[in-house]
């Protein structure tokens, strides 16, 4: 915003100015002078001023992260082993290694070889309608991180104790996890009306 400003109301008037600078005779030349000297000063004050008052979302500057409250972790990445998910009912965990993820063959030592290895990655899985995996945070936006596989279902969410709609029409948010072909990977963004203190239920949703 500030270079926009900078350009349209001190770029193409300095060129002029700049030519005029050097006429002796030219009256306006103190006025072309503070109108320089004012611009240099007041944009870039004017700047710092409207990044400080108006929103984030309109002056693109980003947000204060959401912090750990308590047992509600701040923003961050968390993986399932790490202590931030709390499981009731059945589950087992599959883990996949990160060579497993590069693939294999040529490409996937080429990707391994520019990027390195991925960490490995840890999926929950459940065929008990009953199972949860309880999730509390501070924030307003998740996402999730999940597979595909012949014998995936559906993943359904519970949000403080309420089912968790998707959009205005009130139909719970799932997520379907079936594939043909087994893929890892794969995410799904999680939006909350409200930032604050949440506290997600990832149950399987099988039975709805």
């Amino acid at each position: 915003m500030l270079a926009i400003l900078m350009v349209q109301f001190a770029g193409i008037p300095f060129s002029i100015i700049f030519g005029r600078l050097p006429a002796h005779n030219d009256q306006r030349a103190p006025f072309y002078l503070a109108f320089i000297l004012i611009n240099a000063i007041a944009l870039p004050m004017l700047g710092i001023a409207l990044v400080k008052a108006l929103p984030a979302n309109v002056t693109g500057a980003p947000p204060a992260p959401f912090v750990a409250q308590g047992e509600h972790v701040g923003e961050g990445e968390y993986a399932l082993t790490g202590g931030a998910f709390s499981a009731s009912g059945a589950w087992t965990t599959e883990t996949v290694a990160g060579d497993v993820l590069v693939g294999e063959g040529f490409m996937g030592g080429l990707t391994a070889l520019l990027t390195g290895v991925p960490d490995d990655l840890h999926y929950a899985l459940s065929g008990d309608p009953d199972a949860a995996q309880t999730f509390a945070f501070n924030g307003m936006t998740l996402e999730l991180t999940y597979r595909l596989s012949p014998d995936g279902g559906l993943i359904g969410f519970m949000l403080d104790g309420e089912v968790l709609s998707d959009g205005d029409e009130g139909a719970p948010l799932l997520v379907d996890t079936f594939g043909e072909t087994l893929r890892y990977g794969e995410t799904a963004t999680i939006e909350i009306a409200t930032a604050g203190l949440h506290t997600l239920e990832i149950i399987n949703a099988g039975g709805w």
